[in-house]
């Protein structure tokens, strides 16, 4: 009988129990955590040492250089060092405060990063603290810190609202939830979906600058129709996914070779430059892309050539054939696959950004501008997204009633090229997005863009960024664009994905507590003045 009545008390208590705990889980704590806004003076930022990116951070002249905090390079299983690097300093850590005090949230899908925070903060004074360990059960690409973004303070939020991605684990948005402090009126989060973005974060969606403007900040969307509309206006011969400050020139072949392109009416040594790549863009061979040997008079002798014709044959257009190099491998030779002829239209750059392809080889970028022009699946990707973002349930329209005083003016929409799988899903950033920004001591933080050339004489012309730097002025905001390609952006990352802030504790704002009688609490920190606190209106 005995043993009945355990099994039954065993039975009961294994349904009772997680109905209690996540009862527990839901009273506010004593001492929550406020995840920091985002703008505000820097205290520390967080950078992964990859490549040229902290050195681009050095080189922004607001910064000190004893503030930015370089992570070592680590693999996925926390290896220094060795295997595929792990760039996301964002996605491991959210930076707040407890009761004043620096504070950072392990976040469950960057754990390559934990140690080094439970090793590393403490000594400045930085609490770290688990969210909840229920949350670690299990990998979700959602549960980073790249998911997590907090609008700026406003009068009915003085510390800002969350915004997370609604497919986050249900233990961690209870954890932001339960602290109260940066919830809406129904203790809620502003929750969007996210689901169909591949990388799947909230930031790579939404974002925040400082405004000189009233009420003091700006909303910050992607306008991948507007970016499509400005390389229509460009050149169909132009070129997109440069290196800055290199040249171009385009023309039609004569003729050519299994290993050469001749075009009898240009002498290309003539003009100076050090030729490096040649791009076949329409007519015969088009799609192809091939490294230079050596330059002639009349002709360019080649030595190696990637092939991307098949998705531009087939009429999907170069976004396509990008899209196929980086799940599997591109074919490269020695030879021209298509030898080019008297049809072909060519491109030739002194420099180039490269994609990876599914192998982990490098494969050249450039495409001409004309190609982009005409890729219809790209128009498509570009309407779906938009709809996305302005449709009457969208983006847009989700933040502004879940903030509140953003007027649709308020709003900055930045030209980012996007693309999917056909259907509005697995949408990723063709060109590097800029809307996964960086504020840093008022500045907006953005990676340069790589589109065409508005002026074929002036080598650091850019059609897109000179768009979004008119934009963000136009609105108050200050934009400083920095190279991140290679060490962010062929990865799947932006700005913000590989760099992490903590900012001082804002003046305007009192510790969010009083301490416990047995639980005492340091002092709060001397406060910075934070001008960038200005409470929003709600015209």
């Amino acid at each position: 009988m005995m043993r009945h009545r355990l099994s039954r008390l065993g039975l009961a208590l294994s349904i009772l129990l997680p109905v209690l705990l996540a009862a527990g889980c839901d009273r506010p704590p004593a001492h929550p955590f406020v995840v920091s806004p985002p703008f505000g003076p820097v205290a520390m930022v967080c950078a992964t040492s990859m490549e040229a990116w902290v050195e681009s951070l050095e080189n922004l002249g607001d910064l000190q250089p004893d503030s930015i905090v370089h992570i070592p390079q680590i693999d996925r299983e926390g290896k220094l060092g060795i295997g595929a690097i792990y760039a996301w300093a964002r996605d491991a850590w959210v930076f707040g405060w407890v009761d004043g005090q620096p504070a950072v949230l392990l976040m469950p899908a960057g754990e390559p990063l934990h140690d080094f925070a439970r090793e590393q903060f403490p000594d400045s004074g930085t609490k770290v603290i688990d969210a909840d360990p229920l949350a670690f059960r299990g990998w979700n690409r959602f549960d980073a810190g790249g998911d997590v973004v907090v609008s700026p303070p406003t009068s009915a939020n003085p510390m800002g609202r969350i915004i997370v991605g609604r497919h986050m684990s249900p233990h961690l948005a209870r954890y932001f939830r339960r602290q109260r402090l940066q919830t809406g009126p129904d203790g809620g989060l502003i929750e969007l979906d996210t689901d169909w973005l591949r990388v799947g974060h909230v930031d790579e969606i939404v974002a925040f600058v400082p405004s000189a403007l009233p009420p003091g900040y700006r909303l910050v969307v992607a306008d991948p129709i507007g970016a499509l509309e400005l390389i229509r206006k460009t050149p169909a011969q132009r070129a997109v996914f440069y290196q800055t400050g290199s040249r171009e020139l385009a023309g039609q072949a004569t003729g050519g070779g299994e290993d050469s392109l001749e075009d009898r009416g240009r002498d290309f040594k003539s003009s100076g430059a050090s030729w490096r790549y040649v791009r076949l863009w329409s007519g015969a061979g088009g799609g192809q892309v091939a490294r230079i040997a050596r330059v002639e008079a009349h002709r360019l002798v080649i030595d190696k050539v990637w092939d991307l014709r098949d998705p531009v044959r087939r009429g999907h257009g170069v976004v396509a054939a990008v899209s196929g190099i980086m799940d599997d491998r591109c074919d490269s030779q020695e030879t021209w696959y298509e030898p080019p002829d008297a049809t072909t239209r060519y491109l030739l750059v002194e420099g180039t950004q490269f994609w990876r392809d599914g192998g982990g080889e490098s494969v050249p970028a450039v495409v001409a501008a004309g190609e982009l022009a005409e890729d219809t699946e790209l128009a498509a990707a570009a309407r779906r997204l938009a709809d996305r973002i302005d449709g009457p349930d969208g983006i847009v329209a989700t933040v502004r009633a879940g903030v509140g005083g953003i007027r649709r003016r308020d709003v900055i929409r930045l030209p980012v090229l996007a693309a999917d799988d056909g259907q509005g899903n697995e949408v990723w950033w063709l060109t590097p997005n800029a809307v996964n920004l960086v504020n840093l001591n008022g500045t907006a933080v953005v990676l340069q863009p790589f589109g065409p050339r508005t002026d074929p004489a002036d080598d650091d012309s850019d059609a897109l960024r000179d768009a979004a730097e008119r934009r963000m002025a136009e609105q108050g905001a200050v934009v400083d664009f920095v190279n991140g390609w290679d060490s962010l952006h062929r990865g799947g990352g932006g700005a913000r994905c590989g760099t992490n802030v903590l900012r001082h504790f804002p003046k305007s704002l009192a510790p969010t507590t009083q301490p416990d009688s047995d639980e005492g609490a340091a002092p709060a920190p001397k406060a910075t003045e934070d001008t960038s606190q200005i409470p929003a209106t709600d015209k």
